[in-house]
């Protein structure tokens, strides 16, 4: 490694998988954080969790081109993954809309009606809100699209939240950003804000 090299960049260069996992690390028998250099000799420990969960300012914690990498491919595949459940939850709750049981869609068809090369694509896509979910199902279901009219929304209430997408199962920094104006507790009431 080179000088200067921290210990997530040792912990990429030992394995990929054991950097996306890294979460800590001991050096010399002390805890460390992961942006501490390491030294030649140093004895190093690297702590992994369960899963991969990289927090968002991990770029800035590596120099080594090896570890950036990885961590940017990382982050881009946490992302995909997310916009791709963000459109799935879209779609299914569209379809509902147009009394079009979820269960009975084929979502190869709907992708294919609608001009993705995939259901994944098609799905990102619905997440990064690049293409509307009304208009998808209204391609694949023309005599459902008297059913997709939207405009009379009404305020949520707080039995119907559980339906909402939920901020814990997105990681923050990549497709979820937390305000820092405020801090909600737990149970106050919060806004969402979808920008491209």
């Amino acid at each position: 490694l080179p000088a200067g090299a921290t210990a997530l960049d040792f912990a990429y260069a030992v394995h990929t998988e054991i950097g996306d996992t890294c979460i800590g690390v001991t050096i010399n028998a002390q805890e460390r954080p992961l942006r501490t250099s390491i030294e030649n000799g140093d004895v190093v420990e690297i702590i992994c969790g369960p899963r991969i969960a990289p927090p968002a300012n991990w770029e800035s914690l590596a120099i080594t081109g090896r570890a950036r990498s990885a961590i940017r491919r990382l982050t881009r595949a946490r992302e995909r993954d997310e916009f791709i459940a963000l459109g799935k939850n879209q779609l299914r709750k569209t379809l509902q809309a147009a009394r079009i049981d979820p269960l009975d869609a084929d979502f190869a068809e709907i992708a294919k009606a609608s001009g993705f090369s995939g259901i994944d694509d098609m799905l990102e896509s619905l997440g990064r809100r690049d293409a509307q979910a009304r208009d998808v199902v209204a391609k694949s279901y023309p005599d459902h699209s008297d059913n997709l009219d939207l405009s009379n929304r009404h305020v949520v209430e707080d039995e119907e939240t559980h339906t909402l997408v939920a901020g814990a199962e997105l990681t923050a920094g990549v497709t979820l950003h937390l305000a820092e104006c405020c801090s909600p507790l737990p149970g106050d009431r919060i806004v969402g804000l979808h920008t491209p």
